[in-house]
């Protein structure tokens, strides 16, 4: 890891356009006045704010931001890639896809080490947390499609490297270049994780889809699942328990929430110009899913789900080979994983209406309205989970005559009502 030497100026960061800041808290872990905090935009997302009474322009802000001083892996140019799945059938099913990272995590652990990563909490906002034990990791795995905070993680991080601890850091490629920016240098106990990403929604939006469960069911949303795989990897479903313990799956393509996400309608301004969605990579090992893979894999798999794995440097390297006996994997090419992951080497764009449809999202529309009008026009017919069900209103004897959308035909969505939580979560 390496950054451009430019000479430390005096100041404290400054956010002009907004493109240009990912939200990932280094220059509030590097400030030692604890003048920086971050806080949330008319957006939803997390942006630094200095209180300037505090601040006494030392400049240690922005020299520690990696999207001003350009940090620059040092990673080969042309990582090693597989496609791969795990032998253990129970870390295949826990995982979002091949069920990799719990035996990167134990990996770390057999070397009394600290792992960190993405947790939901029980508000339903994603927090990195530390972890020191295998159990407590087990919360970093499934996929969570929105934009952790990092919170103080990184000065944690750095106090643990310096402690001579092992430490493995998973996040987005930006919170990895946050954290490399962060540190300043590079440390032989450090290993990184990152992730073949699509960009980070709106936490407002999400907050918005939330509430509206909340009111079109009756009942409060705790626990949404993004990579919930009862009945298989793919095609993926969205998931969302409740407090009286219903739960509702859904298709990604029918999940209100996700359905804007992937077509870019609301995710975070600095998504669109990503330096870290390409190759080389930023972190020692990139983990995706393999949607589009049609390799020999696929037989024996049943569908339980095929993670692609881009290691790209020595320390990379040393941990793929100590997890790969527990792995069922193909060696593939980077131009193999470029032609069927999107975003392994492409930055997710930004959708032509997003300006339109953030400034429509005050006005007290739902979002099945908002979502179906910017991505297919004022006559949407387009039905969502957060519709309703036909089974749920009649299992539970509630009224939704005030709830101004339509009830999904279950057969064509694919969305489903259970009246009990599955023991499969």
């Amino acid at each position: 890891m390496s950054a451009k030497k430019n000479r430390k100026e005096r100041g404290h960061i400054k956010i002009g356009k907004k493109e240009k800041c990912c939200g990932c808290n280094a220059c509030m872990n590097a400030c030692e006045q604890n003048c920086i905090s971050m806080e949330t935009d008319s957006e939803g997302f997390l942006y630094p704010h200095v209180n300037t009474e505090l601040c006494i322009e030392c400049g240690n802000c922005t020299s520690k931001c990696h999207m001003i001083m350009n940090v620059q892996s040092g990673n080969q140019p042309v990582p090693d890639c597989w496609a791969a799945y795990n032998r253990d059938d129970k870390k295949m099913q826990e995982g979002s896809s091949g069920g990799i990272f719990e035996s990167l995590c134990e990996v770390v652990y057999d070397m009394q080490g600290i792992v960190y990563g993405a947790v939901l909490d029980g508000e339903l906002h994603v927090k990195h947390q530390r972890a020191l034990n295998m159990e407590d990791a087990k919360k970093f795995r499934k996929s969570k499609y929105l934009q952790s905070d990092i919170g103080y993680t990184f000065s944690m991080a750095k106090e643990d490297l310096e402690r001579g601890k092992t430490v493995l850091f998973s996040g987005t490629p930006c919170q990895i270049g946050g954290l490399y920016g962060y540190l300043g240098k590079d440390y032989e106990n450090l290993y990184t994780v990152d992730l073949v990403c699509h960009g980070v929604p709106s936490q407002k939006v999400f907050s918005q889809y939330l509430e509206e469960l909340e009111r079109a069911y009756g009942t409060r949303p705790v626990f949404v699942c993004w990579r919930d795989k009862r009945d298989g990897w793919g095609p993926n479903k969205v998931s969302v328990r409740f407090e009286n313990g219903y739960e509702i799956v859904s298709p990604s393509s029918y999940n209100t929430m996700q359905f804007g996400f992937l077509n870019n309608l609301y995710s975070r301004p600095s998504c669109s110009e990503c330096r870290y969605a390409s190759v080389p990579r930023i972190a020692d090992i990139s983990l995706g899913d393999f949607w589009g893979y049609d390799g020999e894999l696929l037989t024996g798999n049943q569908n339980k789900g095929i993670s692609m794995i881009a290691v790209s440097n020595r320390k990379g390297m040393f941990l793929f080979e100590k997890i790969r006996p527990s792995l069922i994997a193909e060696k593939v090419s980077v131009e193999y994983c470029k032609s069927k992951s999107a975003h392994f080497g492409n930055t997710p764009g930004c959708h032509k209406n997003r300006k339109k449809f953030m400034d429509e999202l005050d006005t007290g529309k739902d979002l099945n309205t908002l979502i179906g009008k910017y991505l297919y026009g004022e006559n949407c017919t387009k039905e969502f989970e957060l519709c309703g069900l036909k089974e749920f209103i009649e299992n539970t004897g509630n009224n939704y005559t005030d709830h101004q959308c339509r009830i999904p035909d279950s057969k064509k969505t694919g969305v489903k009502i259970y009246m009990q939580i599955s023991n499969t979560l």
